[in-house]
């Protein structure tokens, strides 16, 4: 309809003050045109059907801080945030930059995967991609999980069984955005 209101991009973290930094951060940024609203997952969970009135959810960005994607709290809300919102991306966004939290945020459903040592011009280019239907993990990261050690130990080891590798999960990628992707490593906004 063209009477509905703006999509939105939901920030969805536990902490208040971490939450209040991202938001702040990707709404001072002007890559991105879509609102932002910054709350707690339960509150997004609880508030659905306002918040669909207000404008519908085009990203959910779950910024975890220093929590490994394999915690039972993380794992509990995120099934909770796939259930309630099956149609829109989430973005994992981790202080935890290891192949193995990638791995596992993107077997679980995410459709990317954003540590914060990233360079914050390539964090909006990632999310830019997600809301587009993209995937996205940091590259070197990929590549850390695929490359197999010598020794046999490390975070190179085969994925458990069942579980799906980084290479099927980031696979799916179209030519044109693994082209987005190769320009956005070389610093191109």
């Amino acid at each position: 309809a063209a009477d509905r209101p703006a999509p939105r991009i939901a920030i969805v973290d536990a902490r208040p003050c971490r939450r209040e930094f991202v938001f702040n951060f990707l709404r001072s940024e002007k890559q991105i045109s879509e609102e932002f609203i910054a709350l707690s997952i339960e509150t997004l969970l609880e508030d659905y059907g306002r918040l669909d009135r207000c404008g519908h959810l085009s990203l959910i960005v779950c910024s975890i801080g220093g929590l490994s994607v394999a915690d039972e709290r993380f794992k509990h809300d995120f099934e909770r945030l796939l259930a309630a919102f099956p149609e829109v991306p989430l973005v994992v966004l981790s202080d935890l930059d290891d192949a193995e939290e990638v791995r596992l945020a993107l077997a679980a459903g995410a459709r990317g995967f954003v540590p914060t040592l990233l360079d914050p011009q390539l964090m909006c280019a990632a999310l830019r991609l997600v809301r587009a239907g993209g995937k996205f993990a940091p590259p070197e990261l990929i590549d850390l999980w695929m490359q197999r050690r010598p020794d046999g130990h490390g975070i190179a080891d085969d994925p458990p069984a069942g579980e799906p590798d980084v290479a099927s999960l980031c696979g799916d990628l179209t030519p044109r955005q693994t082209d987005v992707l190769h320009l956005l490593l070389q610093g191109f906004p």
